[in-house]
């Protein structure tokens, strides 16, 4: 018998495909014939060595996981708005390392470039603020 999700052989009698772990369609094979649905389950055996190892009656679990990569739009947001990049930075740290790197350098990248601005325009307001209240007399003799 074979699976129809991924076409790799089955045991006769098996209620999952121990590759993809796909339910198998009752009403092919020789798994039609068992009315009995709960004492067939309890004989299945699958290839599997973990599940085999420690008596399990069930295909193996492989949790889906979202896809880590790099990602330029969490480096935008954490630039235009460091303390989400931050944020953002400290929850997948661990969990989805090179995403949360983009928006860790987004946000470090934010913080200097605001910081910079700042800077920036408090050094003119004091050129302005200074020149307009101390002003520089070059014709002072006069």
């Amino acid at each position: 018998m074979f699976c129809t999700h991924c076409g790799k052989s089955i045991p006769d009698g098996a209620k999952f495909c121990p590759e993809c772990g796909a339910a198998v369609n009752a009403a092919s094979g020789s798994a039609a014939s068992n009315t009995n649905n709960n004492s067939n389950f309890n004989n299945v055996q699958y290839s599997s060595s973990q599940n085999q190892q420690y008596g399990y009656n069930y295909p193996p679990y492989t949790p889906v996981r979202p896809v880590d990569a790099p990602n330029a739009g969490f480096l935008a947001l954490g630039l235009f708005f460091p303390l989400v990049g931050f944020i953002l930075w400290l929850v997948w740290r661990d969990d989805l390392p090179l995403r949360a790197k983009s928006a860790g350098k987004g946000a470090l990248i934010g913080v200097c470039l605001w910081v910079g601005i700042v800077l920036l325009i408090v050094l003119c307001l004091a050129i302005f603020v200074g020149a307009a209240v101390g002003g520089v007399h070059y014709y002072s003799h006069w």
